[in-house]
C-alpha cells in the first residue's frame, strides 16, 4: 500500500531589511501558524534548493518573482494566468459588473485621436503586465508615461485600455482562494489611502462572493472591488504573489491557501 505523503510549504519571502510591511506582517502570520518561511534577495532564487517534498509558496515584487520564474523548483508557486488576469476577460466575465465594462481596446495612434489635453480618461495595459497602473491621464500624462512603454512598443497593436473617469467612493481589496473569498479590507476611500478592516458591509461580502464563484481563476489571487454610486463593481484583479494584503487577516490567507493545496496534493500525484 502506498504511503500518503504530507505536503510541507515553504513560503519564499522577498528580502526587504524588514521595512516591508506586507512581507513582514506575512512572515509573523505564517510563523504563529507553525509553518515555514525563508527570506530571500532575488540574486539568490535561480540557485535555492527546495525539497522534492517543499511546495513553494513565493511572495514579492514583480523583479522578484520574475527571477523566481528561472528556477523551475519556484514555479508552482506563482499563481499566475496570462488567460484571466487581463481587461478582456474581466468584460467577459462580469459584464456591467465591471466597472470599466464599456472600456474601448485601442492602439497607441487610436489612443492619441481620442485624448486631449482639455479631457481626461483613465487608462490602462490591456494586460497584466505592469508597465505603468492605470491612472486618469490627460494627453500631456500620456505622453509622458507611454512614452518608453513595453506594452505600446508596437505602435499599432491593440494593447491599451481607456474608459471614462469614475468618480469612486470606495475600494477594497478582497483575497481569493479556490474561488472563495477569505479575507476583505479598505485600502481607499474618496481618492486617498484609507485603510481598513471594519469597514465591510455585508453587502460588499454578497458582491464578493457572487463575483468570484464558479470562474475559471489561479487557486489564488486578489480582486479589487470599487464602490461607486451606491452599487459595488470589481475594479481589477491582480496575481496573489505580488499583491499587497493591507489589513487583511493574513493567518486566515495563509491557512486558507496551505489546506487548499494539501487536499489538492493529499497523495502527491
Amino acid at each position: 500500500m502506498k504511503e500518503e505523503c504530507v505536503v510541507k510549504f515553504l513560503w519564499v519571502i522577498q528580502y526587504s531589511n524588514g521595512k516591508h510591511y506586507n512581507w513582514v506582517a506575512l512572515a509573523q502570520a505564517i510563523e504563529k501558524l507553525d509553518s515555514r518561511y525563508i527570506i530571500k534577495r532575488k540574486e539568490e532564487l535561480s540557485t535555492i534548493d527546495i525539497n522534492e517534498a517543499d511546495f513553494p509558496i513565493v511572495i514579492g515584487g514583480d523583479d522578484f518573482l520574475l527571477e523566481a520564474k528561472k528556477n523551475i523548483k519556484l514555479i508552482n508557486g506563482i499563481f499566475e494566468s496570462t488567460c484571466f488576469f487581463r481587461v478582456d476577460t474581466y468584460m467577459s466575465i462580469w459584464k456591467d459588473d465591471y466597472l470599466n465594462f464599456h472600456t474601448a481596446v485601442v492602439t497607441r495612434k487610436k489612443l492619441d485621436t481620442i485624448i486631449s489635453e482639455k479631457q481626461e480618461f483613465f487608462v490602462r495595459p490591456l494586460l497584466d503586465i505592469k508597465c505603468f497602473d492605470g491612472q486618469v491621464m490627460d494627453k500631456i500624462k500620456v505622453d509622458e508615461i507611454l512614452y518608453i512603454c513595453r506594452s505600446c512598443s508596437k505602435y499599432g497593436k491593440k494593447c491599451l485600455c481607456v474608459s471614462p473617469v469614475q468618480e469612486i467612493e470606495k475600494e477594497w481589496r478582497s483575497v481569493i482562494v479556490n474561488n472563495e473569498v477569505v479575507s476583505i479590507c479598505r485600502y481607499l476611500k474618496n481618492g486617498k489611502r484609507d485603510v481598513s478592516e471594519t469597514d465591510v458591509p455585508e453587502k460588499l461580502v454578497e458582491s464578493c462572493t457572487k463575483a468570484c464563484s464558479g470562474i475559471k481563476a489561479p487557486v489564488a489571487w486578489v480582486m479589487d472591488v470599487a464602490k461607486v454610486k451606491n452599487r459595488y463593481y470589481v475594479l481589477e484583479c491582480n496575481i496573489f504573489n505580488a499583491s499587497n494584503f493591507y489589513d487583511c487577516n493574513r493567518e486566515n490567507i495563509v491557512k486558507s491557501l496551505e489546506n487548499v493545496i494539501r487536499k489538492e496534493n493529499k497523495n502527491c500525484l
